[in-house]
């Protein structure tokens, strides 16, 4: 290899490098908002729950996420009632941002784990 097509190739390089490149980068989402369904409720609060560390190709990452999302899910739609008092609310509240988080993510094995239950 002559040392010119060295020369263009190390240029090339420090402008891809340097973000002189013009092919387009895909855009990862490494998190998703945790929000029950909107209702009347004024005062709707919201978690953002990163996924950056988890390879949601596996199971146990899938896994790991919706471990994460139930939890904000829960903490997002308030103190769990008395198990004394029937009011179905809460787990609706729980189920209704699970649903819409995993949708969010969108993934085959977050949403084939989520299916099962």
């Amino acid at each position: 290899m002559s040392s010119r097509s060295k020369s263009l190739i190390l240029a090339l390089a420090w402008t891809c490098l340097l973000g002189g490149t013009t092919m387009a980068q895909p855009v990862t989402v490494k998190e998703v908002v945790v929000r029950p369904t909107a209702g009347g409720d004024v005062q709707t609060r919201a978690e953002t729950v990163s996924y950056a560390d988890l390879d949601l190709g596996h199971e146990a990452g899938a896994r790991a996420l919706l471990m994460r999302i139930k939890s904000a899910a829960k903490r997002v739609c308030g103190s769990e009632p008395d198990p004394r008092v029937v009011d179905r609310s809460y787990s609706r509240c729980v189920d209704s941002a699970l649903d819409r988080a995993v949708a969010e993510v969108n993934r085959p094995a977050v949403n084939a784990l989520h299916a099962r239950g």
